[in-house]
């Protein structure tokens, strides 16, 4: 009985306490954040000649708990959040 109330206990803070209230940002946004892309470069064409396209800031999202969240990448694989759909402002980088 222990057991099954403790696990109660942890799921209920999972929901409470998810994604968007920490400012992470699921699997699904890290996902749009493109290995392959530049992050030393701003979202767009390559800053250098032949270079792989810019990949810092472009945009990315999240579905969770039927509110969007959405974000920026800043690295291969690494989405930061900003804001969710019901309008609350997350935070992230100051630029």
């Amino acid at each position: 009985m222990r057991g099954v109330l403790a696990v109660l206990v942890i799921l209920a803070g999972m929901w409470v306490v998810g994604p968007a209230t920490v400012g992470a940002i699921g699997f699904e946004a890290d996902l749009m954040c493109i290995p392959t892309k530049d992050y030393t470069c701003p979202c767009g064409p390559p800053c250098k000649k032949g270079g792989p396209p810019g990949g810092l800031g472009c945009h990315c999202q999240d579905i969770t708990y039927g509110f969007v969240t959405t974000g920026m990448c800043v690295g291969p694989l690494k989405c930061i959040a900003m804001s969710t759909s019901d309008g609350l402002k997350i935070g992230g980088l100051d630029g």
